[in-house]
């Protein structure tokens, strides 16, 4: 009788071990490889201090849970994909290190600043999720990225989309790819209007926000 229980209490633990093993979790992250980056963008000196403002996403969206929409007005999330970072995080760091890159300001950041920014950078994300149908696979994005002057809250310039991606197949890796490709794309559309609008305008910053 002996013999009988501990058989079964290895026949139990091992079936666990097999339950715990399966439920494995996916993490994605959106990323920008350095080497799709275009240096060749002519440099604008000096435009001052920018400040990135940190990316206000709607509460369906902002968690990591990847939201996933099967029928018009329904939105779930996957059981076991996640993103690895928080969203609006996330899209902060892509958002200030392709601004940073671009070199239109004197110094940019989503830090805290040391001095009082000339402008500010803002980021609003409405959409981010998947769209799986009987028939496709996409991806549906909408956001709005705007240049704000910081000393009166003009709004210079402001830049919206709203896409919507088929994929091949239903791959998150994928799915996250192409999401990153999509922002990395709109971000660069955004600052060549930023670029056009300082070289149409000859703004000047004050003597004091400018680098030597």
């Amino acid at each position: 009788m002996k013999k009988f229980y501990l058989i079964l209490f290895i026949l139990i633990i091992g079936m666990q071990s097999c339950g715990e093993r399966t439920l494995i979790r996916y993490y994605y992250i959106l990323e920008i490889p350095i080497d799709q980056y275009n240096p060749n963008q002519e440099k604008t000196i000096n435009q001052g201090i920018c400040e990135i403002l940190r990316a206000r996403i709607i509460p369906a969206y902002n968690q990591q849970r990847i939201a996933v929409r099967r029928r018009s007005h329904e939105i779930s999330y996957y059981h076991y994909h996640y993103w690895a970072m928080n969203p609006a995080e996330n899209l902060t760091s892509l958002l200030e290190q392709q601004i940073q890159m671009s070199q239109i300001f004197a110094y940019s950041s989503s830090e805290i600043l040391k001095g009082i920014p000339d402008y500010q950078i803002a980021l609003d994300v409405y959409k981010l999720e998947a769209l799986d149908t009987d028939d496709s696979f996409n991806i549906q994005v909408e956001m709005r990225m705007e240049l704000t002057e910081y000393s009166n809250k003009k709004a210079l310039l402001l830049h919206e989309f709203n896409k919507t991606r088929e994929l091949e197949n239903r791959d998150l890796n994928l799915f996250a790819a192409e999401l990153s490709k999509i922002f990395q794309e709109e971000t660069d559309i955004f600052i060549s209007k930023i670029r056009s609008y300082f070289e149409n305008n000859n703004s000047q910053v004050p003597e004091e926000n400018q680098l030597n």
